[in-house]
């Protein structure tokens, strides 16, 4: 074999069917060769990965760059964070405001929403100026315009998912109860704007799917003022107020839809037991269903801190601890959003309602929190791991092999992780542009050490360093995907 660009030896590989030490070659960005250990060959760069972990990279299926800041600015400080914590492929999910159109205006107007015809070339051409990971879209969808043109979108730009925020259908409601304008969003929808989605991302084929927000606002607000009512200010009022039955709720009455018009469903936010309940049932009706959750959900328990969709309760967590190993959770997402300022500008101790909900660093930690929480105390496998942070979201969305996967023709993207490295979490170590971290002070093991995307390092933390170097040189490229062809190179 010729001299490659990057050589990764001595590293025990974490592949589909389990794990097992392998070098892995690398050459114009795609993975060449998958070496027996011992077998080296000539290359530029050589990592040496000995007593390390080696993953694909993470394709991180939910973050929201632009949704309350500018998505140049956001993508500028974000991606690295997301980098480091292996993330080499970033799903960004917005509305059409916030697509990287100038002027960026805080609070959405009605008139700032368009068709995605109007902002897709500027958010392609904003992501490849200011991403260091690659990325896809999932837009954001609110009017009946943007649902008759998905298959445009999807023909032109290679955009085959699209999401419903579903606690904003009536932003006059969410806006008591969330930052729904200052996150792009306007006019609210209907169901019909749900129906005719479901019904043109069913003709586009496979891999078109429709994304659910399921938290029903028009419940939450009534729960929201008794607790209000009865005093409570306490920061686990902030789950009481959001009961579970509210999210399965919306899961039952979308995935009905999604039977009726033979359109796949993600449902973004797995946080109860009765979300799993209903999506089961979905499955015995025939629906094509994924459940996506999130590392917080597993790992930080109500009270923590306030989030959108809340945290939730102790006994909640463990339930969702056994759908991950099992498989009922397909794939797991950061949900990350750049928060509103320092801890103290956010919070108001004693008083939730008046606390400022969002925390960062949520893409930057869930790898760690997966491997503090999950690998390292037994509760799931690094097969499973690799699966829900992988290749699930990979192939759900339109781009496995290329991503998700490290086999030959993939794009080299790497992780390396050290599960024996200890880490006690400071503000100091993160990236994201708040600069804290509800973690702060918590001592974990287990870390992404490396992250290389189509064979560039990104982001390294060599021993000794304070926290993860960035090291790219390059930007990201966007990923369209291919409709009616599920997997594709």
């Amino acid at each position: 074999m010729e001299r490659v660009d990057l050589l990764i030896k001595n590293g025990d590989v974490v592949f589909r069917e389990g794990t097992r030490p392998a070098n892995i070659a690398i050459s114009d960005g795609k993975v060449a060769a998958i070496l027996k250990p011992g077998f080296e060959i000539d290359a530029v760069r050589v990592v040496d990965a000995a007593g390390k972990h080696v993953l694909p990279g993470l394709v991180d299926p939910e973050g929201h760059p632009g949704h309350s800041f500018p998505l140049d600015i956001d993508l500028e400080t974000e991606s690295p964070a997301a980098a480091a914590a292996g993330v080499t492929t970033w799903g960004i999910q917005d509305p059409s405001p916030r697509m990287g159109k100038k002027p960026f205006v805080q609070d959405t107007r009605p008139e700032d929403v368009v068709s995605f015809h109007d902002v897709m070339d500027i958010a392609v051409k904003t992501g490849e100026e200011n991403c260091i990971t690659d990325f896809y879209f999932t837009p954001q969808l609110e009017t009946d315009q943007q649902a008759e043109e998905v298959g445009e979108y999807a023909e032109k730009y290679g955009v085959t998912s699209y999401k419903f925020y579903c606690h904003a259908k009536h932003p006059e409601i969410a806006a008591k109860l969330w930052y729904v304008y200052r996150s792009g969003l306007a006019t609210g929808f209907d169901d019909g704007v749900v129906y005719k989605t479901l019904e043109n991302v069913a003709k586009i084929g496979p891999p078109g799917i429709v994304s659910f927000h399921p938290e029903n606002f028009e419940i939450v607000r009534v729960f929201s003022q008794r607790l209000m009512d009865a005093g409570r200010m306490d920061m686990e009022a902030w789950t009481d107020r959001s009961p579970d039955f509210v999210e399965a709720h919306h899961v039952r009455q979308y995935a009905y839809l999604a039977k009726i018009t033979k359109c796949p469903m993600y449902v973004q936010h797995t946080t109860t037991a009765e979300s799993l309940l209903a999506i089961r049932q979905a499955k015995e009706e025939g629906v094509e269903i994924y459940a996506q959750s999130n590392p917080v959900y597993l790992c930080l328990p109500a009270g923590t801190w306030k989030i959108n969709v809340p945290l939730r309760y102790p006994e909640t967590m463990e339930i969702l601890w056994e759908a991950a190993r099992n498989g009922e959770i397909d794939a797991l997402g950061s949900d990350h959003v750049v928060s509103h300022g320092t801890r103290a500008e956010m919070e108001v101790p004693g008083d939730v309602w008046k606390t400022t909900s969002g925390f960062p660093s949520r893409v930057e930690m869930m790898l760690p929190l997966m491997l503090d929480e999950g690998i390292n105390k037994g509760r799931i496998t690094l097969q499973r791991l690799v699966e829900m942070m992988c290749e699930a979201p990979a192939r759900i969305f339109g781009l496995y092999p290329r991503k998700g996967s490290l086999q030959v023709g993939s794009d080299g993207d790497v992780v390396l992780v050290d599960l024996k490295r200890k880490v006690t979490v400071t503000n100091d170590l993160v990236h994201t542009r708040p600069g804290w971290t509800i973690l702060e002070g918590r001592e974990m093991t287990g870390w992404p050490v490396m992250t290389i995307r189509r064979g560039e390092v990104l982001t390294e933390w060599p021993e000794g360093e304070p926290k993860a170097l960035i090291t790219a040189t390059s930007k990201g490229q966007y990923v369209p995907r291919a409709p009616g062809n599920r997997f594709l190179f």
